[in-house]
């Protein structure tokens, strides 16, 4: 097994430090390499995802601490991309910059609301119970299907 971590967010999104407290940390564990993976812009206002304002700002820190750090760890500019069909997905040109080493996919929201309003499934256990009841009418296995 390789030492190294590839998903790590950091306070530009969700995550509760600066990069370079995650590197310090990540030398002290004799990992060899660091990606960071922090949320990328996001359609929807949210309070876990960088803003496109920041974007850039976060490219540049991990770019210098990079090459600050480049002896002692391996450190990667990585972004966690959300797939909404139609909406946002890794092939937005947002995401096409040359010093994002990778792009993670994921996704955390199913459908949306009657108002529009996304439905996450990794939220809290009541907006995950009403968007069950709301949109797929209680049934588990019609949500998990429209996950998949």
């Amino acid at each position: 097994m390789i030492p190294a971590n590839f998903h790590k967010h950091t306070n530009f999104s969700d995550g509760s430090h600066h990069p370079e407290i995650y590197i310090e940390r990540a030398i002290a564990q004799q990992l060899i390499a660091l990606g960071f993976s922090d949320h990328a812009p996001f359609p929807y206002k949210n309070s876990w995802s960088i803003e496109d304002q920041t974007l850039d700002d976060y490219i540049l820190e991990i770019k210098q601490l990079k090459k600050l750090y480049q002896v002692e760890l391996q450190i990667y500019c990585g972004i966690e991309v959300e797939y909404i069909p139609n909406l946002v997905s890794v092939n937005d040109p947002l995401f096409e910059n040359p010093n994002i080493d990778y792009t993670i996919g994921s996704i955390h929201y199913v459908d949306h609301f009657e108002d529009g309003t996304p439905w996450s499934i990794d939220g809290t256990e009541a907006i995950f119970k009403r968007g069950l009841q709301k949109i797929f009418k209680g049934d588990i296995r019609a949500a998990v299907y429209r996950y998949f």
